[in-house]
């Protein structure tokens, strides 16, 4: 397997992996809204059902990896330097869901302790 493959795979993951962490807390937000009796605005997309939310978060990995792949492949690098970008992506990746998903525990918190009085 070529480093550029493993390497397309990481970057794609990454990205992907920082998207759905955005859209935990988008739909948090939304969640906030509705509790508060706030009119909420239509979805930008319509994803009503599980295959077609599936099928956009297979198509954008698969569209992430593409791109980072045919880039990297023209970047034409060692193996090396191919490895540090996988492991800055892992890194960064989960750096940002870190500290982004605690922000959703922080905000869930909230949101539990309304009802729990």
């Amino acid at each position: 397997m070529s480093a550029e493959l493993v390497t397309a795979l990481v970057v794609s993951h990454a990205i992907h992996s920082a998207g759905e962490t955005t859209n935990v807390l988008s739909k948090l937000t939304r969640l906030s809204s509705a509790i508060d009796g706030k009119k909420l605005p239509k979805y930008p997309m319509n994803l009503d059902t599980r295959p077609k939310a599936l099928a956009l978060g297979f198509g954008m990995t698969a569209f992430f990896w593409a791109i980072s792949y045919f880039i990297l492949r023209a970047m034409n690098l060692n193996d090396e330097p191919l490895y540090v970008i996988a492991l800055v992506s892992l890194i960064a990746a989960e750096a940002y869901g870190t500290i982004r998903l605690d922000t959703f525990h922080v905000r869930i918190e909230r949101i539990i302790k309304k009802f729990s009085k």
